[in-house]
């Protein structure tokens, strides 16, 4: 019969490997692309994992985990039937130009800037005939259901957290763009 310490220390020796397995699994497996497979399938009918990855780059960090997830994938050698039920044509709304790209203007001698650059400074290019399909977190979170899809209210807020995904159907490139700040 094992003593009462022993059997203590194999319990906990145990569930300290159960857990460490369970923490590598998870750090293991991209969640974003997981979210990312499930939005292409059911939104454009794309399947990532005939695509090839172009760039991945994620900034988030720290205790909030605040940054910006961008994925790129090239779809263009893998043939599909593109559906758009639920996307948005391009051009995009002036609040998504304003919150992916930037630029700026002169007016009488002063420099004007405008736009977040979440996109473009990740590599996004312009997207003149495409798709997208446009994710507003916050209304999401608060269960706020007539704006999860609006980009309405996006820009009065003191942080942006959405997610994006768009299809360009000059290039067949699918981008996917995840913004927490």
């Amino acid at each position: 019969m094992m003593n009462r310490k022993k059997i203590i220390t194999i319990f906990i020796f145990t569930t300290i490997s159960i857990l460490f397995v369970i923490l590598l699994f998870f750090s293991l497996t991209n969640i974003d692309e997981l979210i990312i497979k499930k939005l292409a399938i059911n939104l454009t009918n794309i399947n990532i994992d005939k695509c090839n990855k172009i760039k991945i780059s994620d900034t988030h960090s720290g205790p909030r985990g605040e940054g910006v997830t961008f994925y790129e994938y090239d779809c263009s050698n893998y043939n599909f039937n593109l559906k758009t039920n639920n996307t948005k044509q391009t051009p995009f709304s002036e609040n998504i130009k304003l919150l992916l790209y930037s630029w700026k203007e002169t007016k009488m001698n002063t420099t004007y800037f405008y736009g977040h650059n979440f996109g473009a400074s990740e590599g996004l290019p312009e997207i003149e005939n495409g798709y997208y399909y446009f994710v507003d977190n916050y209304a999401k979170k608060y269960k706020d259901l007539e704006n999860i899809n609006s980009d309405e209210k996006v820009l009065l807020r003191n942080s942006f957290n959405f997610e994006i995904l768009i299809f360009d159907n000059n290039t067949n490139h699918l981008y996917y763009i995840n913004v927490n700040t």
